[in-house]
């Protein structure tokens, strides 16, 4: 902060906000996505991976689907 001449916590919390917004839509922009687009991806995969209670009803539903593709194989293919 100090090479930057940032003195106060203010200008210091603008510079950052700054950046942040700045490293981010360029990270969105090399995805093809714009900045909102990106967070709100980010966001959903944090919530994919953290709330597991969401994510029982997915596993069981993919586990049934590939149970029912499994039955359709004959017994050869299925060992």
């Amino acid at each position: 902060m100090r090479r930057e001449q940032i003195t106060s916590f203010d200008h210091g919390f603008a510079a950052y906000k700054l950046a942040f917004c700045q490293h981010f839509e360029e990270k969105g922009f090399n995805l093809g996505l714009s900045f909102d687009d990106f967070i709100k991806e980010k966001i959903a995969i944090k919530a994919r991976q953290f709330n597991t209670i969401l994510n029982r009803d997915i596993e069981v539903e993919n586990k049934a689907k590939l149970e029912k593709r499994c039955c359709c194989l004959p017994e050869a293919v299925r060992r």
